[in-house]
């Protein structure tokens, strides 16, 4: 008799929990954990998930949790069964679309983020719809045949277009006027385009060309452009994402050939969930001087980074990269070994966050150090030297701003420093430039 009515008793307790963890249910606690962390609002909604699904107030925060946390089906689901029930709930549309778009679903998330525009949200929507509308165009030559490109009317300033030192006498040089630190302001053009033809579900050829000009106001010894070619493939398998590409450019300096490059790239890179990744890369390259043979060399490097995005409405992404390498000469003599034979070490670090809804600010810094396999010349005597080899450290800040004024147009400034300690002083430099420009992107 106790027995049965010990077993009586556990099934009514069976019978009653569901109801008093329904009843113990705080929306309110789910908002505010929402606003402080997506893992904690995950993990309190999957408590009461099984009693509260269908109730649009919990699926749509439960949703919003889910996909940032990375459980990005669940999150959609639940959205989509929000909308069953409240198709004008447009907060929950772009939500879903935004589930959809991480899924790689690209025209459900384009519908949806379209949707959302016809509605004619507050302009802060409109921006946010914008910026993912343009990556879905871009992630679409996955897909389909692609072609996009830009053009960039730009006007900046250098504090040492030569990239020389400030000091015009070392040892007994005397540096030229046109090999010492000169400021002057410029104007620059970028154009480039890109073509991307999927050849099966995985596996994407591409090309790539561009050019860059960039023109001195006084100093127009200085001026330059850039063509650059590159074409290969991309390659994906699950989380793997592979690229294997060829590259050429030519550098023109002054109305002549400055270096021609050809290289060998490949890289391999892989996500973790939704927010992390992991890569590697190598690139072999061919150095071409025409005009300064003793500085044709081979160059190999080869590194890995990762980068990290977090949750919240400024999607704060850090990234970090190191690398290795080692430049061979083709020429094997003492002033090749002085500019062409080095082994050199890096990293950079950075890291980007959305400003507003139409602006983001982008920061890094890399550091590289460069030992040569000979000494700086000897600039008393202007003979090889015999102290210790050229070592050079290379340190630049970088900080890029852009503004976007709606899918074509943005606005883009940018400043960069940098400075190259070396025991050779002809090599010492300080640079700082700035730069804003405009860009129109074609798709």
């Amino acid at each position: 008799m106790e027995l049965r009515k010990l077993f009586t008793g556990l099934g009514l307790l069976s019978l009653l929990l569901p109801q008093v963890a329904f009843a113990q249910f705080d929306l309110q606690e789910l908002i505010k954990l929402q606003g402080e962390s997506a893992n904690a609002a995950y993990s309190y909604a999957q408590t009461y998930r099984a009693e509260q699904e269908g109730n649009p107030d919990f699926d749509f925060y439960f949703g919003i949790a889910a996909i940032d946390t990375g459980n990005v089906s669940q999150g959609v689901f639940a959205l989509e069964r929000v909308l069953a029930v409240q198709p004008n709930n447009h907060a929950a549309r772009l939500e879903l679309a935004r589930g959809y778009f991480i899924l790689e679903e690209y025209a459900r998330a384009r519908q949806e983020f379209e949707a959302v525009l016809a509605m004619n949200p507050p302009p802060s929507v409109v921006s946010k719809v914008d910026r993912f509308i343009i990556a879905i165009r871009r992630k679409e030559g996955r897909y389909r045949t692609t072609a996009t490109g830009f053009v960039q009317l730009g006007l900046g300033t250098d504090s040492n277009v030569s990239s020389g030192p400030n000091d015009p006498q070392i040892g007994s040089l005397r540096l030229s006027p046109n090999s010492v630190e000169i400021p002057d302001e410029f104007w620059s053009l970028v154009a480039a385009a890109d073509l991307n033809t999927p050849l099966t579900a995985n596996v994407t050829l591409f090309g790539a060309l561009s050019a860059d000009v960039k023109a001195h106001w006084e100093e127009k010894q200085f001026d330059n452009h850039t063509l650059n070619a590159r074409g290969g493939l991309n390659m994906r398998s699950g989380q793997n994402h592979f690229t294997v590409d060829l590259q050429y450019e030519n550098f023109v300096f002054d109305s002549a050939d400055l270096r021609n490059l050809a290289s060998l790239n490949g890289s391999w890179r892989r996500r973790s969930g939704t927010r992390s990744q992991f890569s590697l890369f190598t690139q072999l390259t061919g150095l071409e001087y025409p005009d300064q043979a003793v500085r044709d060399s081979t160059l190999f490097i080869f590194g890995g980074g990762y980068s990290q995005q977090f949750s919240g409405s400024r999607s704060p992404v850090l990234f970090a990269s190191a690398y290795l390498g080692a430049e061979e000469p083709d020429d094997s003599s003492v002033d090749a070994g002085r500019v062409a034979d080095r082994e050199l070490l890096g990293a950079r670090v950075g890291g980007q966050i959305n400003v507003s809804q139409r602006s983001t600010l982008l920061l890094s810094v890399i550091a590289q150090n460069s030992d040569y396999a000979q000494p700086p010349l000897d600039y008393n005597t202007l003979a090889p030297g015999t102290g210790a080899n050229r070592s050079d450290e290379y340190i630049g800040a970088d900080a890029d701003w852009t503004w976007l004024l709606n899918r074509t147009f943005s606005v883009r400034a940018h400043i960069s420093h940098a400075v190259n300690d070396s025991n050779d002083a002809l090599n010492e430099f300080e640079r700082t430039i700035g730069e804003i420009s405009l860009r129109a992107e074609f798709n």
